[in-house]
């Protein structure tokens, strides 16, 4: 249970799926990165999302559980705003689960706010708890509901505050995912940012600036590979007027040092649909109430 405090899945990938686009020749890593988060963020306002988490000790190989693994289903509404972003995530099953009915809030703060670097607050409640509890979000490197996945991790996925915390270099300019062309980056934390990786590599698809592939390495002597993420199984969302934007339906996460799998497969996902403002405040964390922000309906 004490993992639930750090459900911030939000699993929205730093990918886009626009069609061919020419690269230019002067194009550095920092800039390969921003447009990838450009592509992600332009034009989204609101997302809503309804996936499962499921997670175990793997097989040596990793391609497998070894053994029957967790599972948690959860919804998960986003606002986005010039002030910050804000998001609510609740575990909805399995029935019967001693973590249904656990709600997160999280608000991204601007920088102006909290001495020129951005910064996560969490307000967490728990099943059995009268009340939420605040929470700064600097524990970065602690797993969510004991799955393979940390705090940092989300924020590489989501291309969360990738320029102000690394370095990067271009690797590869020419490198490749199961034949896809690719630029390959590496991505070193910046002093006094809480990073578990000593380094950990981007593969980004060349024609649409789109994250396919990373691999982290671990801080020993001589770094080891340590996590994969691969993201796959695609859905292309129409924002109008010609937009559209891609997000992943599953992410896989191979521990290799621990031998652990997880993997977040979604069920639905939408942007730019109507979210009470009500819904994403610790008042209805609070409350012993449910949504269902998908229908509309109490249940």
């Amino acid at each position: 249970m004490k993992y639930t405090l750090w459900f911030l899945l939000i699993l929205l990938l730093p990918l886009s799926l626009l069609g061919q686009t020419p690269v230019p020749e002067a194009l550095t890593a920092e800039g390969i990165e921003q447009r990838v988060i450009e592509q992600y963020r332009a034009g989204v306002m609101t997302e809503l999302e309804r996936f499962t988490m499921t997670h175990g000790p793997a097989t040596d190989d990793g391609t497998a559980f070894d053994g029957e693994p967790e599972v948690s289903e959860m919804m998960r509404a986003i606002r986005y705003a010039s002030d910050g972003e804000t998001s609510l995530i609740e575990i909805t099953g399995p029935d019967g689960g001693s973590a249904v009915g656990t709600k997160v809030l999280s608000r991204d703060l601007p920088p102006s706010d909290v001495g020129g670097r951005r910064i996560w607050r969490l307000y967490v409640r728990l099943p059995d708890d009268r009340e939420g509890r605040s929470f700064a979000g600097t524990s970065e490197t602690k797993r969510w509901n004991s799955s393979g996945i940390s705090y940092r991790d989300v924020k590489i996925l989501e291309g969360r505050q990738m320029l102000e915390d690394y370095t990067f270099e271009l690797l590869d300019p020419n490198g490749s995912v199961d034949r896809t062309s690719c630029f390959v980056l590496r991505a070193r934390p910046k002093a006094g940012v809480v990073c578990e990786y000593a380094f950990f590599d981007l593969c980004i698809r060349k024609d649409v600036f789109f994250t396919i592939q990373i691999r982290t390495y671990d801080k020993s002597r001589t770094p080891r590979s340590w996590k994969i993420f691969s993201i796959s199984a695609l859905t292309r969302a129409d924002l109008g007027e010609g937009r559209r934007v891609t997000r992943a339906m599953e992410v896989e996460v191979r521990d290799e040092l621990e031998h652990y799998r997880t993997i977040l497969s979604f069920k639905d996902r939408r942007v730019n649909v109507p979210i009470d403002p009500s819904r994403c405040t610790e008042a209805y964390v609070n409350s012993r109430e449910t949504y269902d922000f998908f229908g509309g309906a109490r249940r």
